[in-house]
């Protein structure tokens, strides 16, 4: 299809508005930074969510089962949740109360923290 000089100008402020809401919505939501947590946090529970199928009844009413159950899944929601945190914090570019820079705390005490 040919489109003639005349009608081009008519749709470029349709498309370039078009464009530039999709943008908003994609940086007012943080698509970039949430949509791999929420990947991430679903093919957990979904692997989960298989294993626990694949039991019997009998292993699915054992405490053991049920515990990893429940530890899988909310690690899962905590890591999400976390991710989504230091996100907000790092937009914000400054320094926490305990005088860490936003996003530099430690680690491996948080992951510890979530595991106990």
């Amino acid at each position: 299809m040919v489109v003639l000089q005349s009608e081009l100008p008519l749709w470029t402020p349709v498309v370039l508005t078009g464009i530039g809401t999709v943008e908003y919505v994609i940086t007012y939501q943080q698509l970039e930074s949430t949509l791999p947590a929420v990947n991430a946090t679903a093919l957990a529970i979904t692997r989960v969510l298989v294993w626990w199928d694949g039991l019997s009844l009998i292993q699915q009413r054992m405490p053991n089962s049920k515990d990893r159950l429940v530890d899988v899944v909310e690690t899962a929601l905590v890591m999400q949740n976390q991710g989504f945190v230091q996100g907000a914090i790092s937009n914000l570019g400054k320094e926490l109360p305990d005088g860490d820079k936003a996003g530099k705390g430690d680690v491996k005490a948080r992951e510890e923290h979530v595991k106990a």
